[in-house]
């Protein structure tokens, strides 16, 4: 209407315009306004009186502001007929009136758009928080009850069957909200189904006797559950965001990942250090090697869901996809209990790639002009002068009294901090 109303009000205003040939479309306008008045009425015949009270409070005001004097209606009106008239000036004048009338009801709509999608979001948030918060609970039952398993499945059966229908709730649950399914990933409806065929395969081998393959299911459901939280977690941290994605989250776990990855770096040096003293590879290095792959295993895995339920991450895909290569190629070679200064390299060269991603967050963040790209080589020759100054600086910071007075480990990762900070301006000074 807004459209139609100012291309008219610019030919009633031109030389030798024809009011007789314009009031037809101004009656086409007034027909409009009537039909969105009658649409106003039906909208506010579908909601709550309790829960949208100041929703239909603020519709009533438009279709009052529609039909009273000196309204939008009334306005209209006025115009339709001085046209008729051939009063052109005073057509316009009338014209000008409804037509800022209209544009201030647009701005009303728009905001009364934003008050429900901000509803509706809260809504959804708090339908996930609880889902989340109900599927912990569920895990941990699960756990309780697969810890008491010892070969006979049937002292437990009932409990399981009991775990699966509140699973089966649960879903139920979120689902029953239509536009939770634009929040939610694939992947998490994925886990669902996939957990619950764990439980119906697992019935089913319970009832065929075949007990040793019960245990493994159990894992695949706890594994799944699991799955499902992080997964919800992340979306609804999200949501909070402000939609599917969010800078501030991928900012934040960009973070988290980078300082356990220096942890878990130290560790592996310290590792091999230990190794090479030795001169073998004792029991104990080989079960640190093998929780240093599991964590470097869980990292590419957080990095996969961020991908999936991240929009900001999708930004960076290619980087991320790197990193999680990177991760599962030293979680193998470990697994493998291989250690060496490549798996090293390695580990240096992912948290290198964490730092450059945080970079490039940063700059979109402040400034959408610029598109943040990861640096694309990493294998630079740090200038003499520039190491001879860190050196000297890092030597001056060692003989400090309160570095001193740190625990060993925490003297490490101030260390590698002091480290990580010169890689750092370094690259921005490239």
């Amino acid at each position: 209407m807004e459209q139609m109303q100012q291309n008219l009000l610019e030919r009633t205003t031109e030389e030798g315009a024809d009011g007789e040939a314009l009031a037809g479309e101004q009656e086409t306008i007034q027909d409009k306004l009537e039909a969105f008045k009658e649409q106003l009425q039906e909208t506010m015949e579908s909601m709550d009186a309790d829960k949208d009270a100041d929703m239909m409070n603020a519709m009533q005001d438009m279709i009052d502001q529609i039909g009273q004097e000196d309204g939008i209606g009334d306005n209209l009106e006025q115009s339709l007929q001085n046209l008729m008239d051939q009063q052109m000036q005073q057509s316009a004048d009338n014209q000008q009136q409804g037509l800022e009338q209209m544009q201030q009801m647009g701005a009303q709509l728009a905001d009364m758009s934003d008050m429900m999608m901000a509803g509706s979001m809260e809504e959804m948030t708090d339908a996930v928080r609880q889902t989340v918060r109900r599927l912990l609970a569920l895990s941990s039952e699960h756990q309780e009850v697969s810890d008491r398993l010892v070969r006979d499945p049937f002292p437990i059966y009932p409990n399981l069957i009991s775990n699966y229908d509140s699973l089966q709730l649960i879903l139920r649950k979120l689902y029953s909200s239509p536009e939770i399914v634009l929040y939610i990933t694939p992947k998490f409806i994925m886990d669902a189904d996939r957990t619950i065929a764990e439980y119906r395969d697992m019935f089913s081998h319970i009832v065929d006797s075949r007990n040793p393959v019960i245990a493994s299911r159990l894992r695949n459901i706890q594994k799944g559950l699991n799955q499902m939280i992080f997964n919800l977690m992340q979306t609804a941290d999200n949501m909070e965001q402000g939609g599917a994605g969010g800078m501030e989250s991928l900012m934040q776990a960009m973070q988290q990942m980078g300082q356990e990855q220096m942890g878990i770096n130290m560790l592996t040096q310290q590792l091999l250090e230990q190794l090479g003293q030795d001169g073998g590879m004792s029991r104990e290095i080989r079960d640190q090697m093998q929780r240093i792959a599991s964590e470097e295993e869980r990292l590419a895995e957080n990095l996969r869901r961020m991908l999936e339920t991240n929009p900001e991450a999708q930004r960076q895909a290619n980087a991320i996809n790197e990193m999680i290569e990177e991760l599962e190629s030293v979680s193998r070679q470990l697994k493998r209990n291989r250690l060496d200064q490549s798996v090293i390299e390695s580990q240096e060269k992912i948290l290198s790639r964490l730092l450059d991603a945080q970079q490039s967050i940063n700059q979109r963040d402040y400034s959408r002009r610029r598109r943040g790209e990861t640096r694309e080589s990493d294998d630079w020759e740090m200038p003499e002068d520039i190491q001879q100054e860190f050196e000297r600086l890092r030597r001056e910071a060692m003989l400090e009294d309160a570095f001193r007075s740190f625990p060993q480990e925490y003297r490490e990762l101030i260390r590698e901090y002091l480290r990580m900070l010169n890689i750092r301006a370094i690259n921005q000074e490239e």
